[in-house]
């Protein structure tokens, strides 16, 4: 067990970064499902053919729910920051250096990972209603086609 611990520590300067690189792809996932969704409310009828309607419910589901997917990883990104950077201290030293960069690792992952959960929770307040209305409209279309 002691070795996978000595990799993992290698990895706790990279979470930082990672959540960084996964605000994007959590803004664009929303982004696509909100829009498709705003797009179905306005102009789904009955009369639309039916593989479009499957169609649009398959990706708006699959970017919603890859979206809250990525947002409740962020804080568990943070945390496992945190713990990476706390494994690696090593208290035994005087390398106060080497204490504080880790200290602000472990810091820093923690908070970039709960302002990005919390933005991302915050936006996602204001569009689920829409989203979620248009999967359930897409729902209750398919099944009226199949009666």
């Amino acid at each position: 067990m002691p070795g996978l611990t000595q990799i993992l520590i290698k990895f706790g300067p990279f979470i930082s970064p990672a959540i960084f690189c996964l605000v994007p792809v959590c803004a664009v996932f929303l982004g696509i499902a909100y829009a498709w969704s705003k797009k179905i409310l306005t102009t789904m009828s009955v009369k639309n053919e039916m593989d479009y309607k499957q169609t649009s419910f398959n990706w708006i589901n699959f970017f919603y729910t890859v979206f809250l997917a990525i947002v409740s990883l962020f804080p568990l990104l943070g945390m496992l920051g945190t713990v990476l950077s706390l494994l690696a201290l090593d208290i035994s030293t005087e390398n106060t250096d080497a204490l504080k960069q880790n200290f602000f690792i472990a810091l820093d992952t923690t908070a970039w990972g709960l302002v990005f959960s919390i933005i991302f929770k915050a936006v996602h307040s204001f569009v689920q209603t829409k989203i979620e209305t248009a999967i359930t409209k897409i729902d209750e279309l398919i099944r009226l086609s199949y009666k």
